[in-house]
């Protein structure tokens, strides 16, 4: 009986250690994933859009400054040309932490082709976009 108990509480510590795995890799917290991704589908949609002030919602004042709303059009209209519309991303993206920085990544499905969205997260205000990259 004694063995049986143990074996129950292994396998207990497991499942956890399991779920506890399978759960981002970054000390991001649940409020900072929502608000990654609500930023993530604002900013995609916007390529399909066209719509400035959807892309460029929660920049920071130096991204507001880098990703102008020239660039913006310049940028969409590259990705229109090579992907197409943008259609659906992953339900969960890579999360990690660096330098200080949340790190998003989202694989990104457009009619041409996919490409992973790369937002830069301020760990304070979450909802602050400090850096965009396409991989």
């Amino acid at each position: 009986m004694r063995f049986k108990s143990f074996i129950i509480i292994i396998m207990l510590v497991a499942v956890v250690a399991l779920t506890l795995g399978c759960t981002s890799s970054s000390n991001t917290s649940g409020t900072a994933m929502n608000a990654a991704n609500a930023t993530a589908d604002r900013i995609l949609n916007s390529f399909n859009t066209g719509n400035y002030a959807d892309f460029s919602a929660n920049l920071s004042p130096t991204m507001l400054s880098a990703a102008n709303a020239s660039w913006f059009n310049t940028t969409r209209a590259a990705l229109q040309s090579k992907y197409g519309n943008y259609l659906s991303r992953a339900p969960v993206p890579t999360a990690g932490a660096e330098q200080g920085y949340n790190i998003y990544l989202y694989n990104s499905n457009f009619e041409k082709g996919n490409f992973t969205l790369q937002l830069t997260m301020n760990t304070t205000n979450v909802w602050r976009v400090e850096g965009i990259f396409f991989r």
